[in-house]
């Protein structure tokens, strides 16, 4: 195991299926304390139980929280305070997927697009200021999505656009606003990347040589947001743009 976040506490939203997995398994291979919130506690204990299976000695804390809801993110604030001073990492990455045609999906859907990707970071970022503000080198990244962007063909419906745009542009207003505060605000736009989830050296190494045309991974995303948070802290990439180059 590497050292790179070693006793770093690392709080990743949307860590159930996919990238937040993946994110859970690397963070704590490389020595973080890591805080998985899913929407419900069974998606969390289910991330914790891959991640203890590569990861034997990782630091986990489990919780369940659905970003669509202000009671239930104000109940997640209250138990974080109980079992840490601070958090160092906050990984913005709940969302929900939409695509198709603007008339092909149920309103309810629209909703939930919106409230769990903007409202959810929004007051996760919200609750979490107290905690972040305590730790000596606190960042807080976003997982945008190139869908956000008005020259985009990703096939992403109009709401999910408009919400990765909104959580892009709220970011923005909080690294404005905390400006000299030494919070590090990232956004990242990742295209459509497939979830891999290679987590062998070799594995990962297979697919970086790799030269057919293909989507990113989920390892490339992964290693973006590295990049960004192991620059010396005098320089934030506010602003990440990925795309295939394929």
């Amino acid at each position: 195991m590497t050292s790179q976040f070693k006793d770093k506490r690392v709080l990743i939203t949307g860590a159930s299926p996919d990238f937040g997995r993946i994110l859970a398994i690397r963070f704590a291979q490389q020595g973080a304390e890591v805080f998985l919130v899913a929407r419900t506690m069974e998606k969390a204990q289910l991330t914790a139980a891959m991640v203890h299976n590569f990861v034997p000695e990782a630091r986990l804390h489990c919780y369940g929280a659905d970003m669509c809801f202000a009671d239930q993110i104000a109940v997640l604030k209250s138990q974080l305070e109980k079992d840490t001073d601070h958090i160092d990492i906050l990984i913005n990455n709940a969302g929900y997927w939409l695509q198709g045609p603007f008339l092909s999906v149920k309103d309810e859907d629209i909703v939930q697009a919106i409230s769990s990707t903007l409202t959810g970071s929004s007051l996760m970022t919200k609750s979490l200021l107290s905690l972040l503000a305590r730790s000596h080198c606190p960042d807080i990244v976003n997982i945008s999505s190139v869908s956000a962007l008005p020259t985009t063909s990703e096939p992403a419906h109009e709401a999910y656009s408009a919400a990765k745009k909104a959580m892009a542009t709220f970011a923005s207003r909080i690294r404005d606003r905390m400006a000299g505060s030494g919070l590090r605000v990232m956004t990242i736009y990742p295209p459509k990347f497939i979830n891999h989830t290679p987590t062998e050296q070799g594995e990962w190494e297979e697919h970086a040589q790799a030269t057919e045309q293909r989507y990113v991974t989920d390892k490339d995303v992964y290693q973006a947001i590295n990049f960004a948070l192991l620059q010396d802290r005098v320089c934030c990439l506010s602003d990440i743009y990925m795309s295939n180059n394929a």
